[in-house]
């Protein structure tokens, strides 16, 4: 069964020169502030509140919608110290199975309609390849056999024995 993508933005900030190795992780959730929607696209802005203590943070945002393009991503803050933002990028993280209970049971009824489908595309061929062999022997005897029948009972004083 396919998995669920989940996709995760990963936004590093900076307050003072502590290493980036060492980075405290902070999983936010960010609300829509903003869409435009184009005939091809959108452009969607979301926000979220962080308070920073010195040193370097990774701020992790959950629950955005995968698949859009990374080249579109900007990132910025704002506040009273100053911060400096080192990087930012998109992290895709594949779920074993989907944290919701409905998407499971439905995930689970695909994957048995999958397999039935399978069975029986399997059957359909074994079939197919059983009438192939019946044509050809057809093909081959179709001159050979006689034209009364196999059903028909053989005169025995038509023949003679030498």
């Amino acid at each position: 069964m396919g998995k669920i993508v989940c996709s995760i933005l990963c936004f590093s900030f900076m307050v003072s020169m502590a290493p980036l190795g060492r980075a405290e992780e902070i999983l936010v959730d960010s609300v829509i502030k903003q869409a435009v929607v184009y005939p091809s696209s959108a452009r969607v802005t979301r926000v979220a509140k962080v308070s920073l203590k010195e040193g370097s943070q990774l701020i992790k945002f959950k629950g955005v919608q995968p698949g859009f393009d990374e080249n579109s991503l900007s990132v910025s803050g704002k506040g009273t110290a100053s911060a400096k933002i080192l990087g930012a990028g998109i992290k895709v993280t594949y779920l074993k199975e989907s944290p919701d209970e409905k998407v499971r049971e439905l995930e689970a009824k695909l994957q048995l309609l999958d397999d039935q489908s399978a069975g029986l595309q399997g059957e359909m061929n074994t079939l197919l390849q059983k009438k192939t062999f019946l044509d050809s022997i057809k093909l081959f005897t179709g001159g050979q056999l006689p034209k009364q029948g196999p059903s028909e009972r053989v005169a025995t004083a038509r023949y003679s024995i030498v």
